[in-house]
């Protein structure tokens, strides 16, 4: 039965449905599956998660997972829908979670925002002890328990990377067959990887750089680079200008000491 919307991500929006029987809440995520290309998206998107999850289940001690699990896939019949069925996190995103601290004009206690930063770098490390790295982090794709422990979902494909604000400046320029040095605009996707003729080797420092975006986001609800209000729509080139010749925004005096060291 579904209950109501959770978002709208790049592939198809996600409700919370209650199984009838069971009563148990899940997250649905609906996706296009009518050619042959979405079809093939679908297809690794699931392996992916389905892989990395069963992975981390038999390396783990832990009953904990830092990964949202996939409970199903099913088609609707005509087979042009598809539908991921998954663990369903019930304080939503990070990105929900600080437009609501922003909305009601409250502020996140040291206390509980050390306690997420634990979380997320608890789970970026499980990631990367089993080699594996997230590529696309970004509080979209951070959820939050009911006991605001982390899980991450939607890891990159390499048929499909999203360029955006929570990636470094080395990954917001790629060379490319029809345009020698073309500045890409934040979220545009590149579906074609074997026309990019080269571009960064990737490491576990992608994560790592998404992962301090987020914390000082989730400190100041604002991105250190630019305004979120006025410069929505800022360019790659100026972005990378920013990052790399400019200092980013100091956090608010309420916070400790420790905390604004801990961006330096």
């Amino acid at each position: 039965m579904k209950l109501q919307k959770l978002g709208k991500g790049q592939s198809g929006d996600v409700h919370l449905h209650k199984e009838l029987t069971t009563g148990k809440l899940v997250a649905i995520k609906k996706m296009d599956y009518g050619t042959k290309q979405e079809k093939e998206l679908v297809t690794k998107k699931i392996t992916i998660m389905r892989k990395i999850f069963n992975l981390l289940r038999n390396k783990s001690s832990s009953p904990f997972l830092p990964v949202v699990e996939p409970l199903g896939f099913f088609q609707n019949e005509g087979k042009v829908k598809a539908f991921l069925v998954m663990e369903y996190c019930h304080n939503g995103d990070l990105k929900k979670y600080i437009d609501n601290i922003k909305k009601s004009q409250t502020k996140i206690t040291p206390q509980l925002a050390s306690e997420i930063f634990a979380q997320m770098a608890f789970s970026m490390n499980q990631l990367h002890a089993n080699g594996i790295m997230h590529n696309v982090l970004k509080p979209e794709k951070v959820l939050l328990t009911e006991n605001y422990k982390v899980k991450l979902l939607d890891f990159g494909l390499a048929q499909q990377l999203q360029i955006g604000l929570f990636q470094p400046p080395e990954f917001l320029r790629y060379e490319r067959k029809d345009d020698k040095e073309k500045e890409i605009t934040f979220g545009i996707t590149i579906e074609k990887q074997q026309e990019v003729i080269s571009r960064p080797i990737q490491t576990p420092a992608v994560d790592i750089w998404s992962f301090g975006v987020m914390i000082f986001q989730l400190l100041a609800q604002h991105h250190p680079f630019f305004d979120d209000k006025t410069e929505a729509n800022i360019s790659a080139g100026e972005f990378i200008y920013r990052v790399v010749n400019l200092q980013p925004a100091e956090l608010p005096d309420h916070y400790p000491l420790k905390l604004k060291n801990l961006m330096k």
